[in-house]
């Protein structure tokens, strides 16, 4: 999602905003530094609000049970392998 949220805001806004306000608004390297600088803070708004409404619970518990799933599968492997041998 981040990158997502990067490469659009890197060609939507920095960048036509860069060429706009350097070249067109005839402010030249502080147009180009002002929109990049612009662009950096709508990605950072972006994301912080990605961030907050973002359900941290909800992936902690999607990631356990997957990372359980992994393990005890490893788990039972193991234990069927100790059982054969004994």
């Amino acid at each position: 999602m981040a990158a997502y949220v990067n490469i659009c805001s890197y060609y939507v806004v920095r960048v036509p905003l860069g060429i706009l306000l350097g070249y067109l608004a005839k402010m030249k390297v502080k147009g180009i530094w002002i929109g990049m600088i612009l662009g950096v803070a709508t990605q950072t708004f972006v994301l912080a609000n990605i961030n907050s409404r973002t359900d941290w619970k909800e992936h902690v518990n999607k990631a356990s049970a997957r990372l359980n799933k992994w393990l005890l599968r490893t788990f039972e492997i193991n234990e069927e392998k100790l059982n054969d041998k004994g």
